[in-house]
């Protein structure tokens, strides 16, 4: 399931109430919390054993900005981190179990589908959140996929 997420001129989102301070989140961070919500049917997937999320750049977009801004807000910087991104995603979910960030470059997502792969093998359930570096028009691509895939 593929969706695009506008990351300027982000509005007040439904699901602020999770994630009060969502005025602070990466743009990445945003879109994956925005993707969630609207993902409705995630509710009626199997619950997952672990949960994969590949950002092939990580926080760097987010980290640019802060620079840019000459580092003049620690508190936004902090919500850059990529287990900022793994936090936000356990908060919507209301998901206690484990979610491994993977950044390895142009790599990342196909080292991460193989990663489903093993864990449906072992008969587990994974579910993968990626989103390519690079953005699409202005917009953040939020991918999911759930292993096994019925």
């Amino acid at each position: 399931m593929k969706i695009q997420i506008e990351i300027q001129n982000r509005p007040e989102p439904v699901w602020k109430d999770k994630i009060p301070e969502w005025v602070k989140l990466s743009e990445t961070s945003y879109a994956f919390c925005e993707a969630i919500h609207q993902w409705e049917y995630l509710k009626e997937r199997p619950r997952p054993d672990v949960i994969f999320l590949a950002i092939p750049k990580g926080s760097n977009l987010a980290d640019f900005e802060f620079v840019a801004d000459n580092a003049k807000n620690a508190d936004k910087f902090i919500f850059t981190f990529p287990n900022m991104n793994a936090s936000i995603i356990m908060q919507m979910l209301g998901f206690g179990g484990r979610v491994l960030c993977f950044s390895n470059g142009e790599k990342t997502a196909e080292f991460a589908i193989n990663e489903c792969k093993e864990m449906e093998k072992a008969e587990k359930t994974a579910w993968l959140f990626t989103s390519p570096a690079a953005l699409d028009d202005g917009k953040r691509v939020v991918l999911f996929s759930s292993y096994p895939s019925n």
